[in-house]
């Protein structure tokens, strides 16, 4: 019959007293509430919705590299993208003190399909992608990926306008290369005159336009204003604009006219 061994005489046996391990074990959880972080992981089906949704993307506007890499017969395929938090686990992390979307930090609301490399980017410079301008990427690639995949899905959800404007239209003999796919929007608070006069000082290539138009206040035009390099840089800040930056249509792709 075997007899139960006090903790003095598992020591001296070569055994580890059992409350040792009931310490240990619950260091982890007194870290995590130490540093604020909550205990609840982000659940397999939360991480696989995010990838379909992504279509295996990352969801910056300017860069959707593809996330998964090819394997061979020996290997097995790579997932390079990263599932990143819009608002921190942590109070103290990147965006953490502000109400997370959806109501808590690790459901799939609060979850954006990311390369490492703006994973980084987003993570370390959180002033410059406010958590209104990390959904508004979200909301966009997941419409982007539903338009390419299922096109016939593309305006579901589009109202038709109701007022109309009448406008006179200038024709042009100057050849046109492809027409554009989407418009852009975001608000500006200049005329078309200043704009006018900006683009005119604006090095741009020789014989390239940007059509644009301001209604209402906002900026229209077929540049893609997330992009921190378009010629309207000045007018409507990509990062002071959170939010109101809309695209209407396909893929984004810079249109412009060369006179021939």
């Amino acid at each position: 019959m075997l007899r139960a061994l006090t903790s003095s005489r598992c020591r001296n046996r070569g055994c580890i007293d059992s409350r040792f391990f009931v310490r240990f074990s619950i260091l982890p959880s007194i870290v995590a509430a130490l540093r604020g972080r909550a205990t609840v992981a982000v659940t397999a089906r939360d991480r696989t919705i995010l990838w379909a949704k992504a279509a295996g993307r990352c969801s910056h506007p300017s860069c959707r590299k593809q996330l998964i890499k090819d394997g061979s017969l020996a290997n097995e395929d790579v997932l390079v993208g990263e599932v990143a938090h819009i608002v921190a686990q942590n109070a103290s992390g990147p965006r953490g003190k502000q109400d997370p979307p959806g109501g808590t930090r690790d459901c799939q609301a609060n979850l954006i399909l990311l390369c490492r490399e703006h994973h980084t980017i987003i993570d370390q410079q959180p002033g410059r992608f406010p958590v209104a301008k990390l959904v508004q990427w979200k909301a966009d690639h997941e419409a982007w990926v539903g338009s390419q995949l299922s096109p016939q899905d593309q305006f579901t959800g589009l109202a038709t306008p109701t007022d109309k404007i009448s406008e006179r239209v200038y024709s042009t003999l100057l050849p046109v290369q492809h027409i554009p796919r989407f418009v852009c929007l975001a608000e500006c608070t200049s005329s078309e005159a200043e704009i006018q006069r900006f683009l005119a000082c604006s090095p741009l290539p020789p014989g390239v336009v940007t059509p644009f138009i301001v209604r209402g206040g906002k900026l229209m035009t077929f540049c893609d204003l997330d992009d921190e390099e378009n010629p309207f840089v000045q007018i409507a800040d990509p990062y002071s604009a959170e939010g109101t930056t809309r695209r209407i249509g396909g893929a984004i792709q810079t249109w412009t006219c060369r006179i021939a």
